[in-house]
């Protein structure tokens, strides 16, 4: 795929990309050096398990790339992803066009304060799961649980372009965490290779944030502007107290400074995933799963 891709590329384009590789000691076949190998020993084994769990266990196609080669992205290895909201409601202005993933945060930031002297609110979101599913030293700095979610939070992200997108962005999320959590509990129940405990602290964690976010969210367009800047520092406040049990990739995902934009990316991992997490019960069907999140009222004016 890298030499494919640099096909595509310019001559300076090129250089470039080969500078950068060569800066994060990287490996022309995208793997990390031996020593980076051997140091994650561990969680190689790990992902080994995962991806042979979700093929046979939750029976889910899985790449032949799925967290397989290796990347470095930023200082920090995590990809910044900037999201817009009106400051009177929480939705998006499709009139900016703006792409939301940059390749330095550095470049977010200077988006993001634009559009917050412009009026907007916004929200640079910073992880390490993206549908390129690579490997990076924050990745593999998380615990096994977390680990574990983020593969099966991913490889749905990917069975959903392996069949063309069959439903909307806010469902797949909200499919993807609700898949992820049931997973990582079935994982270590069947193989013992997680921490039980752990995962289950994973998953009360995460839904106890969304059930508060999904509680918000409902009173939040009701309220004054005055009404809502309390409920924004109540909520930043709140939702820090509920991570606070959970791993280090919960609270990167979770703690932010809460405004309209917090909540407009917030929402797509929350708002259906309690309908969703009872629709997969104790057992998965991906057909299944999408065909009955496809008769939901709401999906029927999903965009």
């Amino acid at each position: 795929h890298f030499l494919h891709g640099l096909r595509y590329l310019g001559l300076m384009k090129t250089i470039y990309v080969l500078l950068l590789l060569c800066c994060v000691c990287t490996q022309s076949d995208g793997q990390p050096p031996d020593t980076l190998q051997a140091r994650y020993r561990h969680q190689y084994q790990l992902i080994d398990s995962l991806r042979s769990f979700i093929s046979h266990d939750l029976q889910l196609y899985v790449p032949e790339d799925f967290y397989y080669d290796w990347q470095e992205t930023g200082s920090d290895s995590m990809y910044s992803f900037l999201y817009v909201s009106f400051a009177d409601h929480v939705a998006i202005d499709t009139a900016l066009h703006i792409n939301s993933y940059f390749a330095t945060e550095t470049q977010a930031r200077a988006a993001a304060a634009d559009l917050t002297k412009r009026g907007y609110h916004t929200m640079i979101y910073k992880t390490v799961g993206m549908s390129s599913t690579l490997l990076n030293r924050k990745l593999l700095s998380y615990p096994d649980e977390a680990i574990a979610f983020i593969l099966f939070h991913e490889v749905i992200h990917r069975n959903m372009l392996h069949l063309g997108h069959p439903i909307a962005y806010r469902f797949e999320e909200s499919l993807a965490d609700a898949v992820a959590n049931y997973a990582c509990v079935r994982f270590a129940r069947h193989t013992h290779l997680l921490d039980t405990t752990a995962a289950c602290i994973q998953q009360d964690v995460f839904e106890k944030a969304y059930q508060y976010i999904n509680a918000q969210r409902k009173i939040l367009d009701r309220k004054s502007i005055a009404a809502r800047r309390k409920i924004y520092i109540r909520c930043t406040t709140i939702i820090q107290q509920i991570a606070q049990p959970g791993n280090q990739f919960q609270k990167d995902r979770m703690n932010y400074p809460v405004n309209n934009a917090y909540f407009l990316r917030m929402q797509d991992y929350a708002s259906h995933y309690f309908t969703i997490r009872q629709m997969i019960g104790y057992s998965f069907d991906l057909s299944r799963a999408i065909a009955a999140i496809r008769a939901m009222p709401q999906a029927a004016v999903s965009k």
